[in-house]
């Protein structure tokens, strides 16, 4: 092969790879912009609300503020429509559906009464519920399968919990000193509980499907310190 044609070779290879470099640039340019535009499509104030997040929207007489992720919307708060009272955590915000309820989302909040969490939700945040102090009802669809740490501490209200047979890890704290909670009940489904997830100084009941304590129950899930005597007293298995 001679050397004029190996430069023409070359010069082509040279051609090729700066046409492959400016659209490469290009096709960055568009996502960069298509990402931009979908970050403004749902970006909203924050103000006057009480949640976190990124990209917070709000819909006509909604009452939540809610981020969009892949998947869905993670609910993140209340916006200023909220006047009190029971909540329906809902399947869908318009045209969205919901998929899970955000750390700290209603720490705090005082002004809920009870909480029902619709079908579709898998996860429940830490601390999303914590010391809200007049929650006195919970329900729990079976489509949850975790309970994340100190979800809902300090709930002191709290006299009614559904735990139902999808849920497989109870995260540490999670019930801590939900003081008027008399009783609950575990399903087997639960794998895993965390230290301190039923501690109160309560006479509480908990009911367990189990006939013994699982491997990946915490020696300390009712309360560290507690005497064998009374944790006889507040467990009773095989229910």
């Amino acid at each position: 092969m001679d050397n004029e044609r190996l430069e023409k070779i070359s010069e082509k290879i040279d051609v090729l790879q700066r046409e492959f470099e400016e659209r490469l640039a290009d096709l960055r340019n568009e996502l960069a912009s298509a990402l931009k535009d979908e970050e403004t499509r749902y970006q909203a104030p924050i103000e006057g609300t009480s949640c976190k997040g990124e990209y917070v929207m709000s819909l006509e007489d909604n009452i939540y503020d809610f981020r969009k992720i892949s998947r869905g919307v993670v609910i993140a708060g209340f916006n200023t429509k909220f006047e009190g009272g029971d909540i329906v955590i809902p399947t869908k915000i318009g045209e969205y559906p919901v998929v899970e309820v955000q750390e700290d989302a209603f720490k705090g909040c005082d002004n809920i009464t009870g909480v029902k969490i619709a079908n579709g939700i898998t996860v429940i945040r830490e601390k999303s519920f914590a010391y809200s102090n007049y929650i006195k009802t919970l329900e729990i669809p079976e489509t949850v399968t975790v309970i994340e740490d100190n979800a809902f501490a300090g709930c002191n209200s709290l006299i009614e919990v559904t735990l139902p047979g999808s849920i497989k890890s109870i995260g540490e704290k999670a019930f801590y000193h939900c003081e008027s909670l008399a009783s609950v009940y575990i399903p087997k489904s639960v794998e895993s509980i965390g230290k301190n997830a039923f501690y109160m100084d309560n006479e509480l009941k908990v009911y367990c499907e189990a006939e013994s304590k699982p491997e990946g129950w915490d020696e300390n899930w009712l309360g560290t310190g507690l005497t064998p005597e009374k944790k006889r007293k507040k467990a009773v298995w095989g229910m």
